[in-house]
């Protein structure tokens, strides 16, 4: 097979642009000016095939509008991220935004199972990894079905005439209704979890970062409820009584 291959650099084509980036100092999304830019693109072709791939980073020094403090910025797309409608531009920002991380909730109630997976979860959205984030949120789920010896649902089956258990994740979640762990509205919330996790899988769908926090966000609150505040309520006085 023969390829061509192109490459060429830009510079400062960006130059006195606006954009917007997160700002370690004033802790927020806010206005950049590019002060300097450098792009390298370029694309190797199957010659006489008109197929290929191709790429474009570009490097940007930027300056907050705002506080004025100088940080790198840099934009990366390679077309074969670009298979879905989501944009596979991937952007840097130097030094990290480590204010803008996902903290832990309290996981000291939580089974070790559950809390080791959690962390896990906590940990590639902070880095980034959205796809393995969306798949560890699934795992998440199941481990808590698991630790709760959630068997699944028996369901009426019309082929075989009779109830049959349903024990896959669908079934599981289902069955935490039945045990009244959760109201049929969150159990909805985690099945919209589940599908996540399956195209994430089966289909290596990107989600965006931000409904994937707000999907963290939504179990975290299932967890405590079901493990966290039991043990809390368990010491209030007269609780019992």
């Amino acid at each position: 097979m023969r390829y061509e291959n192109k490459q060429e650099f830009l510079k400062d084509q960006s130059k006195e642009k606006m954009t917007q980036a997160n700002c370690e100092e004033c802790q927020g999304e806010k206005e950049h000016e590019i002060i300097s830019s450098y792009i390298d693109k370029g694309s190797q072709m199957l010659k006489d095939e008109g197929y290929g791939v191709w790429w474009e980073n570009e490097f940007q020094i930027i300056q907050c509008r705002g506080c004025k403090t100088i940080s790198f910025r840099k934009k990366e797309y390679f077309s074969e991220d670009d298979f879905d409608d989501t944009d596979p531009t991937r952007i840097y920002l130097y030094p990290e935004r480590r204010w803008s991380e996902k903290q832990q909730i309290e996981t000291l109630y939580f089974p070790r199972s559950v809390s080791s997976i959690y962390r896990e979860v906590i940990k590639t959205y902070n880095n980034n990894c959205v796809v393995l984030c969306t798949i560890g949120l699934r795992a998440l789920v199941e481990a808590m079905c698991n630790e709760l010896k959630i068997p699944g649902i028996y369901v009426y089956s019309k082929r075989k005439k009779k109830d049959v258990l349903k024990d896959d994740l669908e079934g599981k979640i289902d069955g935490l209704v039945e045990k009244q762990y959760l109201t049929p509205h969150a159990a909805k919330i985690l099945h919209a979890h589940r599908s996540m996790g399956n195209g994430a899988a089966h289909e290596i769908k990107q989600f965006d970062k931000k409904d994937l926090l707000v999907a963290i966000e939504i179990i975290e609150h299932c967890l405590q409820h079901i493990f966290t505040l039991p043990y809390k309520g368990n010491s209030l006085p007269g609780f019992n009584k």
